[in-house]
């Protein structure tokens, strides 16, 4: 090997490496430590690190660090390591594959129903708009409420017990949305041979003056039937004679209608009135049955708002009754 030690070399515009000497220029520190070299091929090879080829290539294993790269992104190929993607602006979708780890949807908007798919979370619908009442299914739970689209025919409330008391009282009921009630009522007299008296109520409380009118028809076997009508009466008395057994008791369905003050002038006096059918056993005991309308009749101001329902003699033993509203 040839060493040149002047500090600076200079005018020299080609070296030719002599014969026999393996082909290759190193070029050293002055501590003898080999720095780079140019092979016999034409690379240029900077420790183990680094190589630059004739043709152009550059193959670096350690860290490559550049303020700008430019060219083709095809000519990059391997696999990237995990770095940043802080920068990473306009990646179309086609590009973005795999699973998505658990991040942020604050900033998604405008995805269609048809891109979401699978079970939805519990989430809340607080925001939720105009959903079509075609696109609501299963089981509502408490906190609806109807602005439109629901039906007209609504169950308001139910109960039952083995004690009634000396009444089933079905008052405050909300006129003002409901024109009309149709009532379900299962109940059983502590005492033999009573009959089942109906009053209206208000919010002064059961409407007691003589001013009920009622018409109705008495069925039972064989081939058997009683018309009855009353005028000024107290009560409507829908059954007669009905048996204090367990097994002896009565059915009424009712549709109760109710005058309001928003009722043309005249009208109120025929809106309080209900039309019932009932079945029942009597104390004799046998199957008896009656259908049946009343309303009451004294003035064009009364405003009805309830229902009472209690027998001739005793108190109500077993009950059970459901009302549903039908809207105005």
């Amino acid at each position: 090997m040839t060493v040149i030690n002047p500090n600076s070399i200079s005018g020299i515009t080609s070296i030719t490496l002599p014969s026999g000497d393996s082909n290759v220029l190193t070029v050293h520190t002055n501590d003898g430590v080999e720095r780079f070299r140019i092979d016999s091929s034409g690379n240029v090879k900077v420790g183990s690190a680094a190589t630059i080829s004739p043709d152009g290539d550059l193959f670096v294993t350690g860290v490559c660090t550049a303020t700008t790269l430019s060219g083709a992104a095809s000519g990059l190929t391997g696999a990237l390591p995990a770095i940043s993607a802080a920068n990473l602006t306009n990646v179309p979708a086609a590009n973005v594959t795999g699973t998505l780890p658990a991040i942020s949807g604050a900033n998604l908007t405008s995805l269609t129903a048809a891109n979401l798919t699978g079970t939805l979370p519990a989430l809340s619908a607080a925001s939720l708009t105009s959903i079509p009442a075609a696109n609501i299914v299963g089981v509502c739970t408490s906190g609806l409420t109807k602005t439109g689209g629901f039906s007209d025919y609504v169950k308001l409330t139910s109960a039952s017990g083995s004690s009634g008391g000396s009444a089933i009282n079905i008052s405050s009921l909300d006129v003002s949305t409901y024109k009309a009630f149709e009532i379900f009522l299962t109940m059983q007299p502590t005492n033999d041979n009573v009959n089942l008296y109906v009053r209206f109520m208000t919010a002064s409380g059961t409407i007691t003056a003589s001013n009920y009118v009622n018409w109705k028809e008495q069925l039972y076997p064989t081939n058997n039937a009683v018309h009855k009508a009353s005028g000024s009466v107290n009560v409507i008395e829908p059954a007669e004679n009905i048996g204090g057994n367990s097994e002896e008791n009565v059915f009424f369905h009712g549709v109760m209608h109710v005058a309001t003050s928003n009722d043309p002038a005249g009208l109120g006096r025929q809106n309080n009135r209900i039309e019932y059918d009932t079945n029942y056993m009597t104390h004799s005991p046998a199957h008896w049955s009656t259908r049946g309308v009343a309303h009451y009749s004294n003035d064009t101001t009364t405003y009805v708002n309830g229902i009472s329902f209690y027998f001739s003699g005793g108190d109500i033993d077993e009950y059970m009754y459901t009302v549903y509203g039908i809207k105005r």
